[in-house]
């Protein structure tokens, strides 16, 4: 069950010493000292459950005694308004968590918002492949080149869609934040593909991102066979992938579920140090449990779903590959990893080489170093799939066998 757009509180004025307390920012979020309607205040658990219980009650009963009223009145003042959102649902959420009441005691909310929203991408269609990109508001090029190259879906044969999901720019920014916004409602109005929530676009962030996709699949996108996750760097050789996915399909006579595909990391150490430095606090452990490489991994749309139900009671951790690949699956339990490293090229110098070479087809996913070669990477890239052109082929000298490596069959 999803409880979506319920609870969430507006900025609008600077905290008191007091609510300090009750609006404790954490981890990462905007100040409070910028008045703005589009961001919101991130409050902990415990706040958040406080707030929570209180509204429901005085929602769903309305038989609540006005004593209790002005608590929850008073608690909520100095000009600190709860937002109620989608309050023609509020019933029918209230019906839910009745049915579900440890929903009323989650470890991490996700009180975000829709800034800008693509409900309609899958509509009723039967969709193979729901790509979701994790990308940045001003990240305008990346975005028009993926939609351009492997993000066009009239190239396959298989019903492919894809999102682009982000939060919002530092209010600090003022002007330029407020252009990069109005650019972002044009470019939503002009392909239809913006998801956008309104949490601060950061990279201690990035888990939001991540449970946003999973929430946005989970109500708008749920008849999706396969969800393709990648960030806006990523070159996706989709042919090849849809290759794979359906080679996949047919070894396991038809069961694409509890699956997840990715270049699967076992032991990786934890760091402490650097930018991805990990403090004994937040994980006290030396090791990461196994999860995945976060550039690229495919779910089993049933994953996604689970994965975000789960969400919502697996307390907040920064590294996203890890939370939402590693520490989500092991929450909702008989999720299987399947490694899928071989087809990862994780030297983007490699690019061109490997994706127009003789073996292209055994590559789906490499970084890009350089935007302005992904066009002609992909456009040598159709050629070969339609056999106008022939990849070079290894010659060897008399008495040797080329050393061609045989493709992945997967």
């Amino acid at each position: 069950m999803v409880v979506r757009n319920t609870f969430y509180m507006i900025a609008n004025d600077t905290l008191s010493d007091s609510d300090e307390s009750l609006y404790a920012v954490t981890p990462q979020s905007v100040s409070t000292d910028v008045p703005t309607k589009k961001v919101a205040v991130f409050s902990t658990s415990s706040s958040i459950r406080q707030l929570t219980r209180a509204d429901l009650q005085r929602t769903g009963d309305q038989k609540a005694s006005s004593n209790e009223t002005k608590i929850i009145s008073e608690k909520n003042n100095k000009n600190h308004t709860l937002l109620k959102a989608n309050m023609s649902h509020v019933g029918e959420i209230v019906k839910k968590l009745h049915a579900e009441p440890d929903l009323l005691n989650v470890e991490n909310p996700h009180p975000f918002r829709y800034v800008l929203n693509a409900p309609n991408i899958c509509g009723t269609d039967d969709i193979y492949i729901l790509a979701y990109i994790h990308t940045a508001p001003d990240h305008y090029k990346r975005r028009m080149t993926i939609r351009r190259t492997w993000g066009k879906m009239e190239h396959y044969d298989v019903p492919m869609r894809l999102i682009f999901v982000m939060g919002v720019s530092n209010v600090t920014q003022g002007l330029n934040e407020t252009n990069t916004e109005k650019a972002l409602e044009f470019e939503s109005e002009q392909y239809g593909d913006i998801v956008q929530e309104d949490f601060l676009d950061s990279y201690h962030n990035l888990t939001y991102k991540g449970i946003a996709a999973l929430k946005w699949i989970t109500n708008y996108c749920s008849q999706a066979t396969f969800i393709l996750k990648t960030d806006d760097d990523i070159f996706v050789n989709t042919f090849s992938l849809i290759r794979y996915l359906k080679h996949f399909t047919k070894k396991n006579n038809g069961n694409v579920r509890d699956l997840i595909m990715c270049a699967v990391w076992y032991g990786m150490p934890v760091m402490r140090t650097g930018k991805w430095k990990v403090t004994k606090e937040e994980w006290k452990e030396d090791f990461y449990p196994t999860y995945c490489s976060g550039s690229a991994f495919i779910l089993s749309t049933d994953v996604a779903i689970k994965l975000h139900r789960v969400s919502y009671h697996v307390p907040f951790f920064w590294v996203d590959d890890f939370y939402i690949t590693g520490l989500l699956p092991l929450k909702a339990g008989n999720i299987t990893h399947h490694q899928f490293l071989s087809t990862f090229v994780l030297n983007g110098d490699k690019l061109e080489e490997l994706f127009t070479g003789q073996q292209w087809y055994s590559y789906v996913f490499s970084h890009v170093h350089n935007l302005n070669r992904i066009q002609a990477v992909w456009d040598k890239l159709l050629r070969l799939v339609k056999g106008e052109i022939f990849a070079n082929i290894q010659t060897a000298k008399p008495g040797d066998l080329a050393k061609l490596d045989k493709p992945d069959t997967y």
